[in-house]
Protein backbone atom coordinates (compact mmCIF):
# COMPACT_ATOMS: atom_id res chain seq x y z
CA UNK A 1 0.00 0.00 0.00
CA UNK A 2 1.26 3.47 -0.81
CA UNK A 3 2.36 6.00 1.79
CA UNK A 4 0.58 9.17 2.83
CA UNK A 5 0.81 11.85 0.15
CA UNK A 6 0.65 9.48 -2.78
CA UNK A 7 -2.42 9.34 -4.97
CA UNK A 8 -3.44 6.65 -7.44
CA UNK A 9 -5.90 7.22 -10.28
CA UNK A 10 -7.44 4.19 -11.97
CA UNK A 11 -9.33 4.53 -15.24
CA UNK A 12 -11.61 1.86 -16.68
CA UNK A 13 -10.33 2.60 -20.16
CA UNK A 14 -12.91 4.91 -21.68
CA UNK A 15 -12.41 7.92 -23.92
CA UNK A 16 -11.79 11.52 -22.87
CA UNK A 17 -15.49 12.13 -22.18
CA UNK A 18 -15.83 8.95 -20.10
CA UNK A 19 -12.82 9.70 -17.88
CA UNK A 20 -13.39 13.43 -17.46
CA UNK A 21 -14.43 13.33 -13.79
CA UNK A 22 -11.22 11.75 -12.51
CA UNK A 23 -9.04 13.30 -15.21
CA UNK A 24 -9.91 16.74 -13.88
CA UNK A 25 -8.87 15.68 -10.36
CA UNK A 26 -5.60 14.35 -11.78
CA UNK A 27 -4.90 17.60 -13.61
CA UNK A 28 -5.58 19.62 -10.45
CA UNK A 29 -2.92 17.61 -8.63
CA UNK A 30 -0.42 18.01 -11.45
CA UNK A 31 -0.93 21.76 -11.78
CA UNK A 32 -0.54 22.20 -8.02
CA UNK A 33 2.82 20.39 -8.02
CA UNK A 34 4.14 22.49 -10.91
CA UNK A 35 6.25 19.75 -12.48
CA UNK A 36 6.08 17.82 -15.72
CA UNK A 37 4.03 14.64 -16.21
CA UNK A 38 5.79 11.46 -17.31
CA UNK A 39 3.79 9.54 -19.90
CA UNK A 40 4.53 5.82 -20.48
CA UNK A 41 2.76 4.34 -23.56
CA UNK A 42 4.61 0.99 -23.61
CA UNK A 43 1.48 -1.16 -23.49
CA UNK A 44 0.73 -0.08 -27.03
CA UNK A 45 2.27 -1.43 -30.22
CA UNK A 46 6.01 -0.64 -30.40
CA UNK A 47 5.92 1.63 -33.39
CA UNK A 48 7.30 5.17 -33.62
CA UNK A 49 4.22 6.50 -35.38
CA UNK A 50 1.98 4.79 -32.81
CA UNK A 51 3.90 6.36 -29.93
CA UNK A 52 3.58 9.76 -31.58
CA UNK A 53 -0.17 9.38 -31.93
CA UNK A 54 -0.38 8.28 -28.28
CA UNK A 55 1.53 11.40 -27.27
CA UNK A 56 -0.82 13.60 -29.30
CA UNK A 57 -3.76 11.90 -27.58
CA UNK A 58 -2.48 12.42 -24.03
CA UNK A 59 -1.60 16.06 -24.70
CA UNK A 60 -5.05 16.74 -26.14
CA UNK A 61 -6.83 14.87 -23.34
CA UNK A 62 -5.12 16.64 -20.44
CA UNK A 63 -4.50 20.13 -21.79
CA UNK A 64 -8.14 20.49 -22.82
CA UNK A 65 -9.09 20.38 -19.14
CA UNK A 66 -7.11 23.41 -17.97
CA UNK A 67 -5.72 26.70 -19.22
CA UNK A 68 -2.58 26.09 -17.18
CA UNK A 69 0.50 24.90 -19.05
CA UNK A 70 1.17 21.16 -18.64
CA UNK A 71 4.54 19.79 -19.69
CA UNK A 72 4.27 16.14 -20.75
CA UNK A 73 7.39 14.02 -21.27
CA UNK A 74 7.12 10.61 -22.94
CA UNK A 75 9.41 7.65 -22.21
CA UNK A 76 9.46 4.69 -24.59
CA UNK A 77 12.39 2.98 -22.85
CA UNK A 78 12.54 2.25 -19.12
CA UNK A 79 16.09 0.90 -18.97
CA UNK A 80 18.48 2.38 -16.39
CA UNK A 81 15.85 4.61 -14.81
CA UNK A 82 16.17 5.44 -11.10
CA UNK A 83 14.07 7.10 -8.44
CA UNK A 84 16.02 10.30 -9.10
CA UNK A 85 14.92 10.06 -12.73
CA UNK A 86 11.28 10.01 -11.57
CA UNK A 87 11.51 12.56 -8.76
CA UNK A 88 11.46 15.49 -11.20
CA UNK A 89 7.94 14.55 -12.33
CA UNK A 90 4.73 15.59 -10.61
CA UNK A 91 2.99 12.41 -11.79
CA UNK A 92 3.30 9.32 -13.95
CA UNK A 93 0.60 8.45 -16.49
CA UNK A 94 0.70 4.81 -17.65
CA UNK A 95 -1.40 4.24 -20.73
CA UNK A 96 -3.40 1.30 -22.07
CA UNK A 97 -2.80 -1.53 -24.52
CA UNK A 98 -1.50 -5.03 -23.84
CA UNK A 99 -1.20 -5.53 -20.08
CA UNK A 100 1.30 -8.41 -20.27
CA UNK A 101 3.53 -6.53 -22.69
CA UNK A 102 3.54 -3.53 -20.37
CA UNK A 103 4.36 -5.56 -17.27
CA UNK A 104 7.12 -7.35 -19.16
CA UNK A 105 8.76 -3.99 -19.94
CA UNK A 106 8.46 -2.93 -16.30
CA UNK A 107 10.06 -6.09 -14.90
CA UNK A 108 12.82 -6.51 -17.51
CA UNK A 109 14.00 -2.93 -17.00
CA UNK A 110 13.80 -3.16 -13.18
CA UNK A 111 11.36 -0.25 -13.38
CA UNK A 112 9.07 -2.26 -11.08
CA UNK A 113 11.17 -1.37 -8.03
CA UNK A 114 11.69 2.22 -9.15
CA UNK A 115 7.96 2.77 -9.60
CA UNK A 116 7.18 1.19 -6.23
CA UNK A 117 9.69 3.55 -4.60
CA UNK A 118 8.13 6.56 -6.36
CA UNK A 119 4.71 5.65 -4.97
CA UNK A 120 6.12 4.91 -1.53
CA UNK A 121 7.60 8.41 -1.41
CA UNK A 122 4.30 10.11 -2.18
CA UNK A 123 4.16 10.09 -5.96
CA UNK A 124 1.05 10.35 -8.11
CA UNK A 125 0.32 7.60 -10.63
CA UNK A 126 -2.48 7.43 -13.19
CA UNK A 127 -3.20 4.03 -14.72
CA UNK A 128 -5.46 3.80 -17.74
CA UNK A 129 -6.76 0.31 -18.65
CA UNK A 130 -3.56 -1.80 -18.82
CA UNK A 131 -1.88 0.88 -16.72
CA UNK A 132 -4.55 0.36 -14.05
CA UNK A 133 -4.48 -3.45 -14.19
CA UNK A 134 -0.73 -3.66 -13.46
CA UNK A 135 -1.32 -1.77 -10.21
CA UNK A 136 -3.42 -4.65 -8.88
CA UNK A 137 -2.19 -7.93 -7.42
CA UNK A 138 -2.32 -10.14 -10.51
CA UNK A 139 -2.91 -9.32 -14.18
CA UNK A 140 -4.41 -12.67 -15.15
CA UNK A 141 -7.81 -10.98 -14.95
CA UNK A 142 -7.00 -10.34 -18.63
CA UNK A 143 -5.21 -13.64 -19.33
CA UNK A 144 -6.39 -13.58 -22.95
CA UNK A 145 -3.93 -10.74 -23.61
CA UNK A 146 -0.95 -13.03 -22.97
CA UNK A 147 -0.40 -13.75 -26.65
CA UNK A 148 3.39 -14.26 -26.43
CA UNK A 149 3.75 -16.42 -23.32
CA UNK A 150 4.95 -13.55 -21.16
CA UNK A 151 6.09 -14.92 -17.81
CA UNK A 152 5.25 -12.02 -15.48
CA UNK A 153 1.82 -11.84 -13.88
CA UNK A 154 2.41 -10.28 -10.44
CA UNK A 155 1.30 -6.66 -10.38
CA UNK A 156 2.44 -3.87 -8.06
CA UNK A 157 -0.24 -4.71 -5.45
CA UNK A 158 -0.95 -1.05 -4.75
CA UNK A 159 -4.47 -2.09 -3.65
CA UNK A 160 -3.47 -4.86 -1.29
CA UNK A 161 -5.20 -8.11 -2.25
CA UNK A 162 -7.31 -6.65 -5.07
CA UNK A 163 -6.71 -7.32 -8.74
CA UNK A 164 -8.25 -5.08 -11.40
CA UNK A 165 -10.17 -5.59 -14.62
CA UNK A 166 -11.09 -2.72 -16.96
CA UNK A 167 -13.59 -2.23 -19.82
CA UNK A 168 -16.00 -4.16 -17.61
CA UNK A 169 -19.32 -5.39 -19.00
CA UNK A 170 -21.63 -8.00 -17.52
CA UNK A 171 -20.53 -10.63 -20.06
CA UNK A 172 -17.14 -10.69 -18.30
CA UNK A 173 -18.64 -12.14 -15.10
CA UNK A 174 -17.89 -15.72 -16.15
CA UNK A 175 -14.20 -14.96 -16.73
CA UNK A 176 -13.95 -13.04 -13.47
CA UNK A 177 -15.45 -15.91 -11.49
CA UNK A 178 -13.07 -18.32 -13.21
CA UNK A 179 -10.19 -16.07 -12.14
CA UNK A 180 -11.48 -16.02 -8.54
CA UNK A 181 -11.52 -19.83 -8.38
CA UNK A 182 -7.95 -20.02 -9.65
CA UNK A 183 -6.26 -17.16 -7.80
CA UNK A 184 -8.51 -16.62 -4.77
CA UNK A 185 -8.18 -12.87 -4.48
CA UNK A 186 -10.93 -10.25 -4.97
CA UNK A 187 -11.31 -8.21 -8.15
CA UNK A 188 -12.29 -4.58 -8.70
CA UNK A 189 -14.13 -4.23 -12.03
CA UNK A 190 -14.18 -0.85 -13.77
CA UNK A 191 -16.30 -0.07 -16.81
CA UNK A 192 -15.16 2.51 -19.33
CA UNK A 193 -17.30 5.04 -17.47
CA UNK A 194 -15.90 4.37 -14.00
CA UNK A 195 -12.67 4.99 -12.16
CA UNK A 196 -11.13 5.13 -8.70
CA UNK A 197 -8.99 7.59 -6.82
CA UNK A 198 -6.96 5.96 -4.05
CA UNK A 199 -5.26 7.69 -1.15
CA UNK A 200 -3.64 5.42 1.41
CA UNK A 201 -6.12 2.65 2.17
CA UNK A 202 -9.15 4.68 1.10
CA UNK A 203 -10.63 4.53 -2.40
CA UNK A 204 -13.44 6.60 -3.94
CA UNK A 205 -15.48 5.84 -7.06
CA UNK A 206 -15.53 8.51 -9.78
CA UNK A 207 -17.26 8.73 -13.15
CA UNK A 208 -20.84 8.10 -14.25
CA UNK A 209 -21.09 4.36 -13.61
CA UNK A 210 -20.53 2.21 -10.50
CA UNK A 211 -17.45 0.14 -9.81
CA UNK A 212 -17.97 -3.48 -8.77
CA UNK A 213 -16.10 -5.66 -6.30
CA UNK A 214 -16.14 -9.41 -6.89
CA UNK A 215 -15.40 -11.18 -3.61
CA UNK A 216 -13.66 -14.55 -3.45
CA UNK A 217 -17.04 -16.28 -3.19
CA UNK A 218 -18.25 -14.59 -6.37
CA UNK A 219 -20.48 -12.07 -4.58
CA UNK A 220 -20.86 -8.78 -6.47
CA UNK A 221 -20.77 -5.58 -4.44
CA UNK A 222 -21.96 -2.51 -6.32
CA UNK A 223 -20.06 0.68 -5.46
CA UNK A 224 -21.99 3.70 -6.66
CA UNK A 225 -20.31 6.89 -7.84
CA UNK A 226 -19.05 8.84 -4.84
CA UNK A 227 -18.81 5.72 -2.67
CA UNK A 228 -15.73 5.54 -0.45
CA UNK A 229 -14.42 2.23 0.78
CA UNK A 230 -11.39 0.79 2.53
CA UNK A 231 -9.06 -1.45 0.56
Amino acid sequence: MQNKGSKIFLSGGGDKKDSYFWDIEFVKEVVARKKAILYIPLATKSDTNKFESCYDWIVNSLTSITEEFIDIVMWTNLDNKTYDSLSKFSAIYIGGGNTFKLLNHIYNSNFYNVLKEYIKRGGIVYGGSAGAIILGKNINTVHEENDRNYKYEKGLSIMGEYSVICHYEKNLDFNINKYLKTYNNPVIALSEKSGLIIEGEKAKVFGTYPAIIFNNNGEKIILNVGKEFIL
